[in-house]
């Protein structure tokens, strides 16, 4: 509580960005509120597990701040922002390395969160073929946003409901499991008045029954 940053695992070398060892720390089942930047910050470290925590936000810039570590796991926990709108608060930030180096931040997997309120609840930026699945993301400014140079990130089974932009696309991502058939829940979902034949004009460039 009350502290600029709540948890910080760091990898670098005189702030070079290096390849990410292997980590594999487990936070679990812990309350986390009112760190200033970040409530857990993640830096070039593989195989975490996050699981199972509750974020509060009044003032954090990001509540999950991971850069340069994939193959890790976010899972089951809940955030809440207090803040009004507008605040570049983000729920979880995924990053990938600098442009120009080897991406190392592959393969992230985020599943059954509940995020509400937040300016950004999920941003993925230079980060590629990370798993999302089971969230729902509610009332906040933008619920899912893939920044640019991220692509080939499967975004599905999600309910992302009553956010003012409910998601953006800036490259080319999934917003559904072809092989299965399975998009998202959205709250916003365009469709004729039979709900066949629609427009889809939200970023999962299609319709969900």
């Amino acid at each position: 509580y009350d502290n600029s940053i709540g948890i910080d695992f760091r990898h670098e070398s005189d702030q070079t960005y290096t390849e990410p060892f292997d980590g594999a720390n487990n936070i679990t089942n812990n309350d986390f509120a009112n760190n200033i930047e970040s409530e857990i910050r993640v830096v070039s470290a593989r195989y975490e597990c996050i699981e199972d925590n509750t974020f509060k936000s009044s003032g954090s810039t990001t509540s999950v701040y991971l850069e340069n570590s994939g193959d890790s796991v976010i899972a089951r926990n809940t955030f809440t922002n207090d803040n009004p709108k507008n605040n570049d608060v983000h729920s979880l930030l995924i990053l990938g390395n600098h442009p120009g180096t080897d991406p190392n931040n592959n393969n992230n997997v985020v599943v059954n969160n509940t995020i509400t309120g937040a300016d950004t609840a999920i941003e993925i930026r230079r980060s590629n073929q990370d798993v999302l699945t089971g969230n729902i993301v509610t009332t906040g400014e933008t619920g899912i946003y893939f920044a640019a140079t991220s692509k080939d990130n499967y975004f599905y089974v999600n309910a992302v409901m009553d956010n003012t932009i409910q998601a953006k696309d800036d490259t080319s991502n999934y917003f559904d499991f072809a092989p299965l058939e399975q998009g998202n829940q959205w709250s916003n979902y365009d469709e004729n008045q039979n709900g066949e034949n629609c427009d889809a004009k939200d970023a999962d460039k299609r319709c969900d029954d």
